[in-house]
């Protein structure tokens, strides 16, 4: 499933910030996404549990990370309704997922955890490594 979302918006492992040596150094990169994380916040507010993050962006993210993300949501929703999104970041130039899903087949869970690797190691950047 991820497969197709991240071909979709043609994500590859360290291929955000191609031309751009610095990409924390770039002034309009520093201010980006902010919309686009802050739509994602509304939308998944209801599965923010109290006391948890949700969604924890530094700037520069890359504007495809949240919708890859967004897509990606929608299809773990499809498959656990009480889906709980305690933190999504970016950390060490990687996108960290913490989920908290029921799913009770053993091997649509491990499908879903092989998916959330695939997506973490793909939404990665070393270029925004601080």
């Amino acid at each position: 499933m991820i497969q197709k979302i991240l071909q979709k918006y043609k994500a590859q492992r360290d291929y955000y910030y191609p031309n751009i040596e610095n990409p924390y150094k770039i002034d309009e990169l520093k201010n980006a996404s902010g919309e686009k994380e802050n739509k994602l916040r509304e939308k998944w507010a209801k599965h923010i549990p109290p006391g948890w993050y949700g969604f924890s962006f530094g700037r520069p993210t890359p504007d495809c990370w949240f919708d890859i993300i967004d897509e990606f949501l929608d299809y773990l929703l499809t498959i656990d309704p009480a889906l709980e999104i305690h933190q999504i970041k970016m950390k060490f130039g990687s996108c960290l997922m913490y989920l908290h899903y029921n799913i009770p087949n053993e091997e649509l869970r491990e499908f879903v955890e092989l998916q959330i690797e695939k997506l973490e190691w793909t939404l990665f950047d070393k270029k925004l490594i601080y």
